[in-house]
């Protein structure tokens, strides 16, 4: 590997926040822009908080005694197109409620607050959320730096402005991370809580399995039952049935409803596949090819001895190429893994690549989704790459000492 000089890092560093800061401050102006002139900078977003409106009307319709309404996707939009119809620039299309009981249970305090409120101090509380997160997990490095990284990062902007729970997600996987070593337990409460969106939670076991973290595979069980039994009595089981049955066949109506206005508007593998013309058969195999790939990435990376920075990348890279459903916005806690490993190159001086490539992936959420631009399918080029340059990095890292206690 080309070693860089002190001078050579500077400038890496210096190079690299000049290449994010517009990026960055582009994020903010289209959350701007969508208040009042909605696509002006940027693609059609709709309306500020066009997610949360699902999450807020979800609240309130419990709140009103209303629960069934939650789990039937046509009733759903439909109320949700009435109520917000002068917030909204257009009609949502088919806007189900796809997240299980517990995450209702979560959200149901929002539904007290007027909306706008409820909006911002939902986005506020994740965001505060993820920067406490995130200076926890690197204690060592400039705070201002870990700061501007995560407000400036695209995931973080498109996060707010689509009023969605990814700085949430992001907030508990990094605090998780963050307190595995000390507190074992507490990061596996951490860890089952994320079980409210578990799309981006199948990596984690496996990444807990592989380094031995049997009290925390034991804290996030305990806490995803126990929200789940919450759930259960305050809900009822109807919710639960009603939230299955949307995966199963006998739901094919109104799963495909949600394929064609949700799915394939992300940017997972599957989407990717689609996006080319591939059949839902040939894109679901692909996708399953790289939950395996990605799954025996993070076993790998968990059950030798990296560094923390590279372990944490491994996972963020896998969890968005194993999803079958992830969109830009998702891609919070990769922005987050991206910057420290790339501090981590930068300091260690090893590679000219790694930094660009950690860039890239900090900005993945400005990339947009295959569907509306084929550039997009560089994504998981990107995450694949980064993975692979990890272990090549530490295949070379054990011939090295190998090689010392040789000398």
């Amino acid at each position: 590997m080309g070693m860089l000089t002190t001078r050579e890092r500077r400038e890496a560093g210096w190079i690299l926040a000049i290449c994010a800061i517009p990026f960055g401050l582009y994020g903010w102006a289209i959350f701007i822009a969508t208040f009042d002139h909605d696509g002006v900078i940027a693609p059609h977003y709709n309306a500020p908080g066009s997610d949360f409106i699902a999450f807020y009307q979800a609240a309130r319709s419990y709140l009103r005694g209303n629960l069934s309404v939650i789990y039937d996707g046509t009733r759903f939009t439909a109320l949700e197109n009435e109520t917000f119809a002068h917030w909204l620039s257009q009609p949502l299309p088919f806007h189900p409620w796809i997240y299980p009981p517990h995450f209702l249970l979560l959200v149901v305090p929002f539904g007290f607050l007027p909306f706008g409120i409820s909006y911002a101090a939902f986005v506020s509380l994740s965001l505060a959320g993820l920067i406490w997160a995130t200076l926890c997990y690197a204690p060592a490095v400039d705070k201002r730096l870990l700061i501007a990284s995560v407000l400036l990062c695209p995931a973080s902007s498109l996060t707010v402005l689509a009023g969605q729970n990814a700085l949430l997600i992001a907030a508990l996987l990094i605090g998780g991370i963050a307190l595995l070593p000390r507190r074992p337990i507490a990061a596996g409460v951490l860890f089952g809580l994320m079980t409210v969106k578990p799309s981006l939670g199948l990596m984690l076991p496996i990444a807990l399995i592989a380094s031995g973290q049997w009290r925390a595979v034991a804290a996030a069980t305990a806490t995803a039952l126990i929200l789940a039994a919450l759930s259960l009595i305050v809900f009822g089981a109807e919710a639960w049935i009603s939230w299955l049955r949307f995966f199963l066949p006998t739901a094919a109506a109104d799963y495909t409803q949600w394929e064609q206005s949700g799915q394939l508007w992300g940017i997972s593998v599957y989407a990717g596949i689609a996006a080319i013309g591939a059949s839902h058969a040939t894109a679901s195999a692909v996708q399953a090819m790289a939950i395996v790939l990605a799954g025996s990435a993070v076993y790998l990376a968990f059950s030798r001895p990296l560094d923390t920075d590279r372990r944490l990348m491994v996972l963020c890279a896998a969890t968005i190429l194993a999803a079958p459903h992830v969109s830009p916005y998702d891609t919070a806690a990769l922005g987050i893994a991206a910057t420290l490993y790339g501090l981590r190159m930068i300091r260690e001086g090893s590679t000219a690549v790694a930094p660009k490539l950690a860039l890239m992936l900090w900005l993945a959420a400005l990339f947009g989704p295959p569907r509306a631009s084929l550039v997009a399918l560089i994504v998981p080029l990107f995450l694949a790459g980064v993975i692979g340059l990890i272990f090549w990095q530490a295949s070379i890292f054990a011939s090295e000492r190998h090689g010392a206690a040789q000398g």
